[in-house]
């Protein structure tokens, strides 16, 4: 019998509200003198400031209406929701629309190309589609902490949201959600 032993962070370091919840499964290693929770630095939550800017935002300027996201880490994976409501205002931005900033880098492997794709609404005048594109989406961008949205339809190659799909000066209204690998 090895008695009575504390759980700590693999840092050694007590539990923080949280580490350890009801009906949470764990895994924890024994040191030698404590149970180590493995993980415990990969169960994390939070929100951020969404932002909406273009590859290269030029003379952009944005006025937001709402901006709201949050973020909960579970492992490797990230589940996030944001919400925006920004009118973009612009003539020299050029490039994909993004959304930053993350809470959590996405992965940069080849696996996060399959992976790091996300569900995304797009209401409002400010954004118009390409010829036979009828959908948007967003793409966690490995080894970053930005949203690149991009467009698709039927027997077409996807393409980005660019800052010539994106009226100046028209309210756009984004709700992302999803799952992508963490860094």
């Amino acid at each position: 019998s090895i008695g009575a032993k504390s759980i700590v962070r693999p840092d050694q370091s007590a539990l923080r509200a949280n580490d350890i919840v009801s009906g949470g499964r764990y895994a924890v290693t024994y040191d030698g003198t404590n149970f180590q929770l493995l993980g415990a630095d990969n169960n994390q939550s939070g929100s951020f400031t969404p932002t909406l800017t273009f590859a290269t935002p030029g003379d952009l300027s944005v006025s937001y209406a709402e901006q709201e996201a949050n973020w909960r880490r579970d492992g490797d994976l990230v589940f996030v929701n944001i919400h925006v409501i920004a009118t973009p205002t612009h003539t020299t931005a050029s490039g994909a629309l993004e959304i930053g900033t993350l809470g959590v880098a996405a992965e940069n492997t080849d696996m996060a190309d399959t992976v790091n794709l996300l569900s995304a609404q797009v209401s409002g005048t400010g954004v118009t589609y390409d010829t036979g594109m009828s959908y948007i989406f967003g793409y966690a961008q490995p080894g970053a902490t930005a949203v690149k949205l991009l467009q698709g339809g039927s027997g077409k190659t996807t393409a980005s949201i660019d800052a010539s799909n994106c009226g100046t000066g028209s309210q756009i209204t984004l709700r992302i959600h999803g799952v992508y690998l963490a860094s």
